[in-house]
């Protein structure tokens, strides 16, 4: 069975974008995604705007089941990631909630944040998600 999520991607005075993503959910599955996607946006050739941009456009490149959602649309979806990008243009905390109860009774609870440093990004090898 599919492990399914949305992303939402937050900067401050930025719209966010949340994405949908039917399969590979779980945390480990989704941070390497992630992982994956700001790797690219800061050693590859992409020249958007920001970096949340550029992190959207990877992300959406690298996973072609990915659709534009809201956090609430999927009933189905089992965690859902808050990816904030903050003010210094050098740290990302990821917020992971996970679904617990019903789909018609259910509630989110922060499972675990993780903070990024974008430093530890820069020139670091381009290896594929498996």
């Amino acid at each position: 069975m599919a492990t399914r999520a949305t992303y939402t991607f937050n900067k401050k005075f930025a719209t966010s974008v949340t994405i949908y993503k039917h399969h590979d959910g779980y945390p480990e599955g989704a941070i390497g995604f992630i992982d994956q996607a700001i790797k690219r946006s800061v050693n590859g050739s992409n020249k958007a705007h920001t970096l949340m941009d550029r992190v959207v456009i990877e992300f959406l490149n690298n996973n072609e089941t990915n659709m534009f959602s809201s956090k609430h649309a999927h009933g189905d979806t089992e965690y859902h990631y808050d990816i904030r990008f903050q003010s210094d243009n050098e740290t990302i905390l990821i917020k992971v909630l996970e679904r617990q109860g019903s789909v018609c009774a259910s509630e989110w609870f922060i499972s675990d944040t993780i903070q990024l440093k974008i430093s530890q990004y820069r020139d670091a090898s381009l290896e594929e998600c498996a």
